[in-house]
C-alpha cells in the first residue's frame, strides 16, 4: 500500500474595482501533508478581506480531485453536486458575509486507487459594488509518495530465503510465508536502510531480529486427554466444558470428533492445548450429559486417540422447583420414654409439582430412618402426619424430608425430648417460683442447659431466672437474653429440689421430663 504527500497551496484572489485601484482578498487552503488511500482528511479554507465593507457578495466553489468523496462541509456548504462544495453569501438578499478570517472546513475520503498528484481546484470570487464578479482559476494541490522497501527474510540454515507476500495495515507491515517454516530453525529478519518514510527519510541502520520455530511433534506417540471438566453432580447449568490434551492437536479434527448428549448448541475455542465448549444457553436442570471425544481427534503429527475419551456430569436441581416446607410441629415435644406416651408430627408443605414422599428420620429414638407420613397435596399445598413414641431418653433433632416427583427435596428439623418422668410447670405472667421433683440434666439434655432456655423453647419468653446457692449462701441469677455489650448469660445444671424464681411474659404450661432426685 502506498503513502502520499499532500502539500497545501495558498490561493490568492484578486478583485477588480471600478477604478484602477486593486483590492486583494485571499483564500488560504490548509490540509495535512500525508495520507493513505481510504483515509478521511480535513481541508480548511481561511477567508481574508482587504476591504470587507466594499464587498456585497462572496462565492466559493471548491472542486475535489477526481474520485474523491465529500463526507461533510461546515458553514452550510452545499454538497449537492458530486465532487464540489459551494458557499454563497449575498448582502443584497439579506444575507450576511462571513467575518474576516472566517474558516470553512470540509472532510473528504481518499480513494483506494489514489496515486501521485491529485489536484484540488475551484472558483473563488467577490463582487465589489457596481462591478462584475471576479473569478479566479484553478489551484493545484500536490499529493506525492514513495514505497517502503520490502524486507528480506533469511534463514540461518542452508535453506536460504523464505518466499512469501507482504501486506499493510496502516503502519504495520505483515510478511506471510508461502509455506510453513521449518521445525527447530532460527530465522533472522532484516529491514534494511533502503526503507524510507513518506518524507524520504531512511532507517539509520538495519533493523534485525530473530526467532526459533518449535520442534517437530512426536510422530509415534498417541495423544491423550490429561484433564477434563466438569465432572460429578450438582454442576452449575452455566458451566463450560473443557478438555486438555497431552500434545498440540489438529483443532479441526478434534472439534469434529467432539460430541455431547443430549445435544447442546454452542461454540468451540482453544487456549494452547485446551479445548473449551461454551453452550449457547444454560444447560437443563437435573440432567446427565455424556461428553465424547472420538478417535478421529488427531495431534499435529497425525496420531489419533487410541480410544474414545468419554465422561459425564449431572447438572444442579432447579431450586425454584424445590418443595417448600411451611411448618413442622409436634403435638407435644416432651414425652415419657415409656413407649406409650406418643406425639404426632404434622408437616405442611407446598410444591409446584406433586409430592412423592414425606418422611422423618426416627433412628435417634430407635425408629426407622425413613418413617413415612400420611397426607396429600391439594392445589399446591398439603398436610402430612405420623404418630410415634420412644423408649429412649434424651433430647433429639428429628429430620423431616419432603421430596417431589422430580427428586427435588427440602428438609427441616423438629426437637423431641423424652424421659422417664414428666412434670408440668404451670407458669403465669410475671414472677413464678418453681421446684422440680427431678434433675432435668439427667435425661440427656445438655448438662449446661438453662431453665430459661427450656421454657423459651416451649413457646413462652423467659427473661430472668434466680435461685439461692446453699454453698455460697448467696442468690445467683441468669439473664436469658442479655442486651448487646453485656456478658453472656451463665449456664448451670437444672437440679431437682432447687427453688427457682422465673420471670415470663405470658401464662403457659411447660412440660419437662427427667429422673427422680
Amino acid at each position: 500500500m502506498k503513502r502520499y504527500n499532500m502539500i497545501g497551496i495558498v490561493l490568492v484572489v484578486l478583485l477588480l474595482g471600478i477604478s484602477t485601484a486593486v483590492a486583494t482578498d485571499t483564500v488560504t487552503r490548509t490540509l495535512q501533508e500525508t495520507a493513505l488511500p481510504n483515509d478521511t482528511i480535513m481541508v480548511s479554507l481561511t477567508i481574508n478581506f482587504e476591504d470587507q465593507a466594499a464587498v456585497d457578495r462572496l462565492v466559493i466553489t471548491e472542486t475535489m480531485p477526481e474520485g474523491w468523496a465529500v463526507v461533510d462541509a461546515s458553514n452550510g456548504g452545499n454538497t449537492a453536486t458530486t465532487g464540489k462544495i459551494t458557499w454563497m453569501y449575498m448582502t443584497v438578499t439579506g444575507g450576511t458575509l462571513p467575518e474576516d478570517g472566517a474558516v470553512f472546513t470540509y472532510n473528504v475520503t481518499v480513494p483506494a486507487d489514489a496515486n501521485g498528484l491529485c489536484p484540488f481546484s475551484g472558483i473563488y470570487g467577490t463582487n465589489v459594488a457596481g462591478t462584475d464578479v471576479d473569478v479566479l482559476g484553478d489551484v493545484n494541490i500536490t499529493i506525492a509518495g514513495s514505497n517502503i522497501t520490502a524486507p528480506t527474510v533469511t534463514a540461518s540454515t542452508p535453506t536460504g530465503t523464505v518466499n512469501g507476500s507482504l501486506g499493510w495495515d496502516n503502519d504495520t507491515m505483515t510478511f506471510t510465508p508461502d509455506a510453513d517454516l521449518a521445525y527447530s530453525t532460527t530465522y533472522d529478519v532484516t529491514i534494511g536502510t533502503g526503507a524510507e518514510d513518506l518524507a524520504g527519510n531512511a532507517l539509520a541502520a538495519d533493523f534485525v531480529w530473530n526467532f526459533t520455530t518449535v520442534a517437530e511433534a512426536n510422530t509415534t506417540v498417541a495423544p491423550t486427554v490429561d484433564a477434563n471438566t466438569p465432572t460429578g453432580t450438582d454442576v452449575a447449568i452455566s458451566t463450560v466444558i473443557t478438555a486438555t490434551f497431552s500434545d498440540a492437536m489438529n483443532q479441526t479434527f478434534v472439534e469434529a470428533a467432539f460430541s455431547i448428549s443430549p445435544a447442546v448448541n454452542g461454540s468451540l475455542g482453544w487456549d494452547n492445548d485446551t479445548m473449551t465448549f461454551t453452550p449457547d444457553a444454560d444447560l437443563a436442570y437435573s440432567t446427565t450429559y455424556d461428553v465424547t471425544i472420538g478417535t478421529g481427534a488427531e495431534d499435529l503429527a497425525g496420531n489419533s486417540l487410541e480410544e474414545s475419551f468419554v465422561w459425564n456430569f449431572t447438572t444442579e436441581s432447579d431450586m425454584s422447583d424445590v418443595p417448600t416446607i411451611l411448618s413442622t410441629k409436634l403435638s407435644q415435644n416432651v414425652v415419657l420414654s415409656d413407649g406409650n406416651d406418643s406425639t404426632t408430627l404434622t408437616v405442611q408443605a407446598s410444591s409446584s409439582i406433586d409430592i412423592a414422599s414425606v418422611t422423618v428420620n426416627l433412628s435417634a429414638i430407635g425408629g426407622p430412618d425413613e418413617q413415612a407420613l400420611d397426607g396429600m397435596l391439594m392445589e399446591g399445598i398439603g398436610t402430612w402426619t405420623a404418630t410415634f413414641n420412644t423408649t429412649t431418653a434424651g433430647t433429639f433433632d428429628l429430620t423431616v424430608t419432603v421430596t417431589d416427583n422430580d427428586g427435588n427435596s427440602a428438609t427441616d428439623d423438629v426437637t423431641l425430648t423424652a424421659g422417664p418422668y414428666k412434670y408440668t410447670l404451670a407458669l403465669m405472667i410475671g414472677w413464678n417460683m418453681v421446684s422440680l421433683p427431678y434433675d432435668i440434666a439427667a435425661v440427656g439434655i445438655d448438662t449446661t442447659q438453662k431453665l430459661g432456655d427450656l421454657i423459651t423453647d416451649a413457646g413462652v419468653s423467659c427473661y430472668y431466672v434466680a435461685w439461692f446457692n446453699p454453698e455460697s449462701q448467696s442468690m445467683e441469677s441468669d439473664l436469658i437474653s442479655p442486651p448487646d455489650g453485656m456478658p453472656q448469660d451463665t449456664t448451670y445444671d437444672i437440679l431437682g429440689g432447687q427453688a427457682y424464681f422465673v420471670f415470663v411474659d405470658d401464662n403457659m404450661n411447660v412440660d419437662v421430663v427427667g429422673t427422680l432426685w
